[in-house]
C-alpha cells in the first residue's frame, strides 16, 4: 500500500462546502502528503464543483485524484472511487461533512493496538450547521475500546462516513447502488459479521453537516418511494440473509440494527402521496415478513420510539397484516385495560382562536379504538359553574389502512366551539371510551409556526399566547383563559426572550431582534395598521396574488401592501411598476411577515411563502395573526381535503370559481364554514383574452408528487417522461405542424425544472425551460391545449379554446385518492386522448379547422362556470375588506 489511508469523497453540487471537507483532509496532524490519499468522484455536478475539485488536484498531484462521472448516485460514484484506493485503511467522508483534524492519528494508534482483531473502527457522529446536537447512537463511545457487537448488540454501525475501514476487508463489497439511503449501513455490517468486532474511539469526532436550506439527501429521502420497500428488500432483507449465511442465524446486533432502521419507517405520518396501495401492502408484507426475524425483546429495547407505537409494531408481527388492518371491537375492549400504560391519552391541538368571544379549537385524539366509539367532551368551568361542549367529529380519507405510522390507531379530529366571555375561564377535556367510562385527558400543543397564530403556537418555554383580547395558557392539562392585560403580555414577552439568550439555539440573535421589533411596533405605530402580503411562488408571480395586487394597489383604502418574491427573478422589477415590492426572506419580509393582518397567495403551503425555517420557527412561537386568504392555483377537480384540511390549512377565504367545485368542497371533510368557502373567480382570469392568438399549439402537462425528490433515471424511466419527450420530438407532428404555419409550445410545470435538462431538444419547438414565459400571455395566444389533468385547462376552457387530455398508459395519478368530481369523458371540455397516434392525429384534425371548439364543449363550458367576466379581481378584494366588518 503506497498509503496509510484512503479517502473516497462522493460530491454533487458541493461547491458551498467542498473546502472545508478537503481542508479538514489535508490539514490532519497525521502528515498528509506522506500518509493520505483523498479520490474525489464528482457525480456529475452542475455547480463548480468540479472547478474546485480540479485546483486540489493540480496542488497536490500525488495525494488527490479528482474523477468526474455522469450522475448516478452516491452509491455509484463511491463504487468508482474504490477502484483507485491505494490505503490500507479507507474512509468515505461525504463532501459536505468534515473530520477533527486528529481523526487520523487517532484511528492509525487503535489500529496498532488492534490491527489483528478489527476491520471498522468508529468515531462520535456530531451535527453542525443548522444543528448543533449529536447523534442518537453516540452512547457507545464512552471510552475509546473494542467492542463485541455479541456481547453488546446495541452498539450498531450505520455510517462509513464515520468509520475506517480495512481496505483487505471491502474485498469485492461494493455499495447497493439500488438504495438511496442505508447503503452505508449494508457493507459496513457485511464486514463487521466476519469478526464480529468493532473499535470505538472518544478521542475524536466525524462531523455531519446539517444544512440549513434542508436540501441534503437525509432530509428528504422519507418522500422517495424508494425509501420503502426498496429498503427493506435491498438492505434489511440481504443483510438478515448474509447474517445467516455467514454465521447460521441473525444475531442480536443484526437484529438490532434492523429494527432501528425500521422503527423510522413506522414513525412516518402517512404515506398515501408517495405509494400506491399496492405497494402499499408489499409494505406491510414486507414489513411483516422481516419482523419475524427480529426477537420481541429487541423491539421493545428500541431508545428512539414510544410505548404504543412498539405495541403497534409487535401486534404486526403476532397477527399478521391482514388481521391487523381488520380490529374488530373485542379486541379493541381488551386494550382498555392497559390503555393507561400506552401514553394514548394526548389531544393534539392544531388550532386554537377566539374570535367574536368564541373559542374555537381542532386537533386529534390518537386511539387504539375505533373513532364511532370515541367520544371527546370540553368541559368549560367560570364562576357560575360547569358546561359540557361535545366536539364535531371529522374523519379524513388519509387515516385509512394505507397511512403507516400507528396504523393501528385511529386518529379522530375534533372541532369544538365554546363561548367565553371576558372572565377567567377554564377548559379541560374528557373521553369517552365505548360508553362504558369518563377519563380526563392531558393534551399536547403543536409548537410549529405557520401562517397564522389560530393555530396555538405557545410562547417557547412558555406554554402562553396573546389571542386579541385575551390571554390563554397551558396550565395542569387545562386551557386557563384571562382577559388580556398589557403588563402581563409584557412579563410574557420578557421572560420569553430570556428563555431563548439563555438556551442560544440557532438564529436567536435574530429572533430576539424580531420578537422585540414586533413587539414594539405592534403596540405602538403598528397598532391599527393593516398589512397585506402577496406572494406566488419564491422565485416566480404571474399567478393569482401577481393580478390581485396589481388590482389592489389602484385601490384608495390605506392599506399597506406589499409583494414577496426573490430578488433574483426576473418579475420581481415588472412588479415594482405596480407597487412595494420586497426581496423574499429580507430582515424586511420578515419583520413585514410578523406584523402582517393578511397573507394572500395562491400557494397554501408554508414552505412557500414563510420566511422563516429550522429551529427558528419554534424561537418565534406565537407572534402572528395574519389571516391567510387561499387565491388557489387552479380549480379543484378531486378531493385533496387530506392536504388542504382545516386542522392543517385553516384558511380564512378559500377562493372558488365553479358551483360544482364549491359544492365538492362540502362533500368531502374540508369541514370549512360556509362563509370560508367563496365563488369569486381566480384573479388571472381577468387578464385573459383572445385579442393576439397565434398559430401556436400549447403542451402543458401537470405534475406528480411521486416525483418529488427523483434521481434523474427514476425520472426518465416514467411514462410521464417518455410520453411528453416522445410528443415534443415528433419529427412527423413537427413537420406538419410547420406546413400548417403552426408552432408546438411546450411549457412544463414549474416543478419540473430539476429534470428538464433531461428533455431531447427538437429546435423546431419551442421550450420553456427557464419558465419565464407569462401564462396569460400563452394562453392567451395559443389556439389548442394539449394537457393530461394540469387544472390549468380550466383558464384554457374560460377563453373557449379546444383541449386535448392526453391520458396515456402508465401514468402516475397527481394524487392517490381516487375521488374526483371532475369526469374527463362526461364532464371534460375536450376529447380524451390514450395513445401517441391518436393524440397525433386530433391535432391534426384541430389544425384543419383552424382550432374551432366544438359545440359539445362549449356547451360544457357555458354550464361550468358561475361567472364569466372580468370582476374576479374586484370580487377577492371586496371579499378581503369585508372581514374588517
Amino acid at each position: 500500500m503506497d498509503f496509510k489511508f484512503s479517502i473516497v469523497m462522493a460530491t454533487y453540487n458541493s461547491s458551498k462546502w467542498i473546502n472545508e471537507a478537503v481542508n479538514s483532509v489535508i490539514n490532519q496532524t497525521l502528515d498528509f502528503k506522506e500518509n493520505i490519499q483523498l479520490i474525489i468522484v464528482d457525480d456529475g455536478s452542475t455547480d463548480n464543483t468540479g472547478n474546485l475539485c480540479k485546483e486540489y488536484a493540480k496542488e497536490y498531484p500525488n495525494n488527490i485524484e479528482y474523477i468526474y462521472q455522469e450522475n448516478n448516485g452516491q452509491a455509484s460514484a463511491r463504487n468508482q472511487g474504490l477502484k483507485y484506493v491505494k490505503g490500507e485503511y479507507v474512509n468515505f467522508l461525504d463532501s459536505d461533512d468534515k473530520l477533527e483534524l486528529n481523526a487520523c492519528s487517532e484511528v492509525l494508534n487503535f489500529y496498532k493496538e488492534y490491527e489483528d482483531e478489527v476491520d471498522v473502527v468508529s468515531m462520535p457522529l456530531v451535527f453542525f450547521g443548522a444543528s448543533n446536537d449529536e447523534h442518537i447512537l453516540n452512547y457507545k463511545f464512552e471510552t475509546t475500546r473494542l467492542v463485541d457487537l455479541l456481547e453488546e448488540p446495541t452498539f450498531i454501525q450505520l455510517s462509513a462516513s464515520s468509520a475506517f475501514i480495512k481496505k483487505d476487508a471491502l474485498k469485492n463489497l461494493e455499495f447497493n447502488k439500488k438504495l438511496i439511503t442505508s447503503e452505508d449501513a449494508l457493507l459496513i455490517n457485511q464486514i463487521l459479521l466476519e469478526k464480529c468486532k468493532m473499535g470505538v474511539i472518544s478521542s475524536t469526532k466525524y462531523y455531519y453537516r446539517r444544512r440549513e436550506d434542508y436540501t441534503s439527501t437525509t432530509d428528504n429521502f422519507t418522500k422517495r418511494k424508494e425509501y420503502y420497500n426498496d429498503q427493506i428488500e435491498e438492505y434489511i432483507k440481504k443483510i438478515i440473509e448474509y447474517s445467516k449465511k455467514k454465521l447460521g442465524y441473525t444475531p442480536p446486533f443484526i437484529q438490532y440494527l434492523a429494527m432501528y432502521t425500521l422503527q423510522w419507517i413506522f414513525e412516518i405520518p402517512q404515506i398515501n402521496d408517495i405509494l400506491t396501495p399496492q405497494e402499499t401492502i408489499k409494505l406491510y408484507e414486507n414489513l411483516e415478513d422481516v419482523l419475524q426475524d427480529i426477537s420481541d425483546e429487541i423491539i421493545l429495547s428500541q431508545k428512539n420510539i414510544s410505548e404504543n407505537l412498539k405495541v403497534h409494531i409487535l401486534e404486526l408481527k403476532h397477527n399478521g397484516f391482514k388481521k391487523y388492518i381488520e380490529n374488530n371491537t373485542e379486541n379493541l375492549k381488551i386494550q382498555t385495560k392497559t390503555f393507561d400504560t400506552l401514553g394514548l391519552k394526548s389531544l393534539w391541538i392544531d388550532i386554537i382562536e377566539i374570535q367574536d368571544d368564541t373559542l374555537y379549537i381542532s386537533g386529534y385524539l390518537p386511539s387504539f379504538f375505533k373513532n364511532e366509539l370515541t367520544k371527546i367532551k370540553a368541559v368549560k368551568i367560570t364562576n357560575n359553574g360547569e358546561e359540557e361542549f361535545t366536539a364535531k367529529e371529522v374523519i379524513y380519507p388519509t387515516r385509512n389502512e394505507f397511512s403507516l405510522g400507528k396504523p393501528i390507531e385511529e386518529r379522530l379530529h375534533i372541532d369544538i366551539k365554546i363561548p367565553v366571555k371576558p372572565e377567567p375561564t377554564t377548559i379541560y377535556f374528557k373521553i369517552r371510551y365505548d360508553i362504558e367510562v369518563d377519563l380526563p385527558i392531558q393534551f399536547s400543543m403543536n409548537a410549529r409556526l405557520s401562517r397564522t397564530s389560530h393555530y396555538f403556537r405557545t410562547s417557547y418555554n412558555k406554554k402562553q399566547i396573546k389571542l386579541n383580547q385575551y390571554l390563554v395558557k397551558n396550565i395542569d392539562n387545562s386551557i386557563v383563559i384571562n382577559p388580556y392585560t398589557f403588563k402581563n403580555y409584557l412579563k410574557l414577552e420578557l421572560s420569553t426572550l430570556r428563555n431563548i439568550y439563555r438556551t442560544k439555539k440557532p438564529f436567536y440573535k435574530e429572533t430576539i431582534l424580531l420578537r422585540i421589533i414586533q413587539f414594539i411596533l405592534i403596540n405602538t405605530i403598528y397598532k391599527n395598521k393593516k398589512i397585506w402580503l402577496f406572494m406566488d411562488r419564491q422565485n416566480t408571480a404571474k399567478d393569482n396574488a401577481e393580478h390581485l395586487f396589481k388590482y389592489s394597489t389602484k385601490q384608495k383604502d390605506k392599506i399597506k401592501k406589499y409583494f414577496i418574491i426573490d430578488k433574483q427573478s426576473s418579475d420581481y422589477n415588472k412588479l415594482k411598476k405596480y407597487g412595494k415590492v420586497v426581496n423574499f426572506q429580507s430582515f424586511k419580509h420578515k419583520i413585514l411577515f410578523l406584523l402582517a393582518d393578511k397573507i394572500i397567495s395562491s400557494h397554501p403551503d408554508d414552505d412557500i411563502f414563510n420566511p422563516f425555517w429550522g429551529e427558528q420557527v419554534y424561537l418565534l412561537n406565537g407572534l402572528l395573526f395574519s389571516q391567510y386568504i387561499f387565491l388557489q392555483h387552479g380549480i379543484i377537480n378531486e378531493n385533496i381535503s387530506p392536504w388542504l384540511k382545516k386542522c392543517d390549512m385553516n384558511l380564512t377565504i378559500f377562493v372558488c370559481s365553479a358551483q360544482k367545485e364549491y359544492d365538492s368542497i362540502f362533500q368531502y371533510p374540508y369541514n370549512y364554514e360556509k362563509e370560508v368557502v367563496q365563488i369569486l373567480g381566480l384573479p388571472r382570469y381577468d387578464a385573459l383574452n383572445n385579442d393576439n392568438l397565434k398559430n401556436q399549439i400549447l403542451i402543458m402537462p401537470s405534475w406528480r408528487h411521486l416525483f418529488n425528490n427523483m434521481e434523474d433515471n427514476d425520472f426518465k424511466a416514467t411514462a410521464y417522461f417518455k410520453e411528453f419527450n416522445k410528443l415534443i420530438n415528433d419529427t412527423e407532428l413537427i413537420d406538419y405542424c410547420e406546413s400548417k404555419g403552426y408552432k408546438l409550445i411546450f411549457k412544463p410545470h414549474p416543478r419540473t425544472i430539476d429534470f428538464i435538462h433531461l428533455f431531447d431538444r427538437n429546435p423546431d419547438v419551442i421550450i420553456d425551460d427557464n419558465f419565464k414565459m407569462e401564462y396569460t400571455d400563452v394562453l392567451s395566444q395559443s389556439k389548442l391545449m394539449i394537457t393530461d389533468n394540469s387544472s390549468v385547462f380550466y383558464d384554457f376552457s374560460y377563453l373557449k379554446k379546444p383541449i386535448v387530455y392526453y391520458h396515456f398508459k402508465g401514468d402516475t395519478p397527481k394524487f392517490t385518492n381516487k375521488e374526483s368530481e371532475f369526469d374527463f369523458e362526461n364532464d371534460g371540455f375536450g376529447e380524451v386522448i390514450k395513445t401517441h397516434e391518436e393524440l397525433v392525429k386530433i391535432i391534426k384534425e384541430y389544425i384543419e379547422t383552424d382550432c374551432k371548439i366544438k359545440d359539445i364543449y362549449n356547451d360544457r363550458i357555458d354550464k361550468f362556470y358561475t361567472f364569466h367576466d372580468k370582476n374576479n379581481c374586484k370580487r377577492n378584494y371586496n371579499a378581503i375588506m369585508k372581514l374588517y366588518q
